[in-house]
């Protein structure tokens, strides 16, 4: 079932990086512009979550070939 709303919304880890997203949508940005919003604060706010280590799982080859974690 799909989400629906009378007002724009945002959702992320940290409550800065939501109202930065938030904003976004208020003033008439995309939702693809408020998640660029979103992903800068959270890269200031929690590094550790952001880029490609964030998605380690599942990257890392194991010993034996072809075979994924």
């Amino acid at each position: 079932m799909a989400a629906a709303a009378m007002q724009p919304m945002a959702t992320s880890p940290h409550p800065l990086a939501t109202r930065a997203g938030a904003d976004v949508l208020q003033r008439g940005g995309t939702a693809a512009e408020a998640a660029v919003a979103m992903g800068a604060v959270l890269a200031v706010v929690m590094p550790h979550f952001c880029g490609l280590a964030a998605t380690r799982s599942g990257l890392w080859p194991t010993a034996t070939v072809g075979r994924r974690r």
